[in-house]
């Protein structure tokens, strides 16, 4: 009797949870669809594409340097991992 009467006054817990966090599982999907939008993907590259340019043109000078200019070099890769680690802060989802 009284589980009757508890799902005519509003279903079972179960039911009402889900009817609860059904908005917003909806708006989260809206944002899913929009983040994987080709369009969003070629924003994202073109934003980070002078950084992109940035750490190529650093590999490039450090990946030159010999081996004497030791110091040099660790520098030249500390700086590309900043870079890095800089870079994908920015992207969505890392």
């Amino acid at each position: 009797m009284l589980k009757l009467m508890s799902k005519i006054l509003g279903g079972n817990k179960s039911e009402k949870d889900v009817q609860k966090i059904l908005p917003i599982v909806q708006k989260i999907n809206e944002f899913y669809e929009q983040y994987h939008t080709i369009e969003f993907k070629a924003k994202i590259k073109t934003h980070l594409a002078e950084t992109d340019e940035e750490i190529a043109q650093l590999q490039q000078n450090a990946d030159g340097l010999p081996a004497t200019e030791i110091h040099e070099k660790d520098k030249l890769y500390h700086r590309l991992d900043k870079l890095k680690k800089d870079r994908d802060k920015h992207i969505p989802g890392r």
